[in-house]
C-alpha cells in the first residue's frame, strides 16, 4: 500500500509502474471527511479524506468497523457524524 498525496503520485507513479501493475481503489464518494482543508500553498481540494479517516471507512466497508482507531482525532465526532452509514447501515448516506 502506497500512502500520498495526489500533487506527488506523477512523480511516484513511474518509480512503482516498473514493478507491474498497480491495484487501484478507491472509497465511494459518499464517504465525507471532516477535516478542515485550508492549505496556504495550493488551492483547497474538493474531495478527499485524511489518512485515519480513509482507514476507518476502509475497514466500515470491509466489515471491520474499528472507530476506536479515531481516538485522539480532533475530527473524530464530526467524521462519524457525517459518515454514521458506515456503522450503521439503516443510517442514509449523505447525498443518496
Amino acid at each position: 500500500m502506497i500512502d500520498s498525496n495526489w500533487i506527488k503520485v506523477p512523480k511516484l507513479l513511474p518509480v512503482l509502474e516498473p514493478a507491474g501493475p498497480l491495484a487501484r481503489r478507491s472509497l465511494p464518494p459518499e464517504v465525507l471527511t471532516a477535516y478542515p482543508r485550508r492549505s496556504k500553498v495550493r488551492p483547497d481540494p474538493e474531495a478527499g479524506l485524511a489518512t485515519v479517516e480513509a482507514i476507518v471507512a476502509a475497514l466500515a466497508i470491509l466489515g471491520e468497523s474499528d472507530p476506536t482507531l479515531l481516538e485522539g482525532y480532533a475530527w473524530a465526532a464530526p467524521f462519524l457524524d457525517r459518515n454514521r452509514w458506515l456503522f450503521d447501515p439503516a443510517a442514509p448516506a449523505a447525498g443518496r
